[in-house]
């Protein structure tokens, strides 16, 4: 029997553009989440890779906006999967779900979440929501006997990841888990999310086991980086008749980079110093959910100009997170 299914990489809907971004970020987001509704047309299940959201504090994600995934979501042809990213949570991580606009999606059945497997066809779906202590810990990945049983054969089982998970060739200036540690984990096959690049497919082998590794890089384009500047985001579809197989659909959608981004001339992140950033750094590192929120925050410094204020509201929107 035939199975597909769909993954949308790291979506970030945010009611406010990223630093660098044009202003119509948030329906640029969700034009592609239209979009990657039609591409699901046949599929027997939609998963997303985490981080629904771009802003982790739910006081800065609107109603409006939640509700508008909701109906895009609901108009999806398969029952959606949700995996819990970094950007979807407060510090309690998975605990904190029922008070994150991630848990009201949830709640609402638009999205489902789970802890446990999900047989899909003849796929088994197994969930690794993002855990900031356990991130680049292979046993974290690793399937317990329940989630390696297969009641089917043939069949294929696929671990769903949002984290720190690079492919053979692939290394970062901090920590990071390369596939090759995960050969052994009991999955056919690793689809990641987390971080933002089109990390491509790869298949891993060693005497006579094999792994397949896939993240299709992140739905947004949340900076303005070398990578995002050439890349034009797209879905990953898994197919199952026999044999595992994955390919890319290209969203047709999704503008070029020259229309999405800002100039420095204009705003564009280049144009704001080493100083400003480190200022944000600063204040975001004190702002806590409780504390008075960002316009009061920000009026204690009276003496900051208008426009250098500004660029410090969408560093701190922004931070926490690749």
């Amino acid at each position: 029997m035939a199975t597909r299914i769909v993954f949308v990489g790291d979506i970030h809907a945010a009611d406010r553009p990223p630093l660098g971004r044009t202003e119509d970020y948030r329906e640029q987001i969700l034009t592609k989440l239209e979009e990657g509704g039609v591409a699901s047309k046949g599929a027997d299940a939609i998963v997303l890779l985490g981080d629904i959201f771009h802003q982790p504090r739910a006081n800065l994600v609107s109603h409006s906006l939640v509700k508008s995934l909701m109906d895009i979501f609901r108009r999806y042809p398969a029952p959606v999967y949700a995996l819990m990213g970094n950007h979807d949570q407060g510090e309690e991580g998975y605990a904190s779900l029922p008070r994150q606009p991630f848990g009201v999606l949830g709640e609402a059945g638009v999205i489902r979440v789970f802890l446990s497997p999900v047989v899909v066809g003849q796929v088994r779906l197994v969930f690794r929501h993002y855990d900031a202590r356990r991130d680049a810990d292979p046993t974290y990945y690793a399937l317990g006997e329940d989630e390696r049983d297969r009641p089917f054969n043939p069949g294929a089982i696929i671990l769903c990841a949002h984290g720190s998970i690079v492919p053979p060739g692939e290394s970062r200036p901090y920590p990071t888990l390369n596939v090759r540690e995960l050969l052994y984990c009991g999955a056919d096959a690793i689809i990641s999310g987390h971080l933002h690049e089109d990390l491509g497919i790869s298949k891993v082998s060693y005497k006579g086991n094999h792994l397949l590794f896939a993240n299709p890089g992140s739905l947004a384009r949340v900076s303005r980086d070398k990578h995002n500047m050439t890349r034009i985001p797209h879905i990953l579809v898994a197919d199952w008749d026999g044999k595992l197989t994955f390919s890319y659909y290209e969203l047709e959608s999704a503008r070029p980079a020259s229309e999405v981004f800002l100039t420095p001339e204009a705003g564009g992140e280049e144009g704001v110093s080493d100083e400003i950033r480190e200022f944000a750094r600063a204040l975001s590192g004190g702002l806590a959910a409780e504390e008075a929120d960002l316009d009061t925050l920000l009026a204690k410094f009276s003496e900051i100009p208008t426009n250098v204020r500004n660029h410090v509201r969408r560093l701190i929107e922004n931070a926490g997170g690749f």
